[in-house]
């Protein structure tokens, strides 16, 4: 049996489709035509795969994110449904990931569709935290009287 260029012989199968040539009374010009139809039509078939994979990849994310923002607009912490309670919290996470997210990770959580995930958002909103205006500690009840060595070992009775 010939095969194309590239193609390895599978002698099991090979011996099967020999068994199969001889029952059918075909020639060997015939076998030749028929086994090189049918890896053509594998190979086209292999061909095609990648594409195939990334469809289905894509219709994936797609049902992840759908499922993610349901569980996003019914999530207590996030909203609970209430439409202008998950806008604000959304709308503070965002300012978290614009903060914290470099552009490969935004990259990553978008392609997989994970910055629809509850818990990415709920992180990047306890982030944004992080992104405020610093605040200035005072010393508290410190009175202008008081020196040094009394404000930390208080004063002598």
């Amino acid at each position: 049996m010939e095969l194309p260029e590239g193609i390895e012989y599978n002698e099991e199968y090979g011996n099967k489709f020999s068994a199969v040539a001889k029952e059918l009374n075909l020639s060997q010009k015939s076998a030749n035509k028929l086994a090189n139809l049918y890896v053509e039509i594998i190979k086209s078939q292999t061909d095609n795969a990648p594409e195939a994979i990334k469809e289905f990849q894509k219709q994936q994310v797609e049902a992840d994110i759908a499922t993610w923002d349901k569980a996003v607009n019914q999530d207590v912490e996030i909203g609970n449904g209430n439409k202008e309670k998950v806008e604000a919290y959304m709308d503070k996470a965002n300012t978290g990931y614009k903060a914290f997210a470099s552009d490969g990770l935004k990259d990553i959580l978008q392609a997989k569709g994970l910055n629809h995930h509850p818990e990415v958002i709920k992180l990047f909103y306890k982030l944004s935290d992080l992104t405020g205006d610093d605040k200035i500690l005072t010393g508290g009840n410190i009175t202008k009287e008081e020196s040094p060595a009394e404000i930390l070992y208080g004063k002598k009775a």
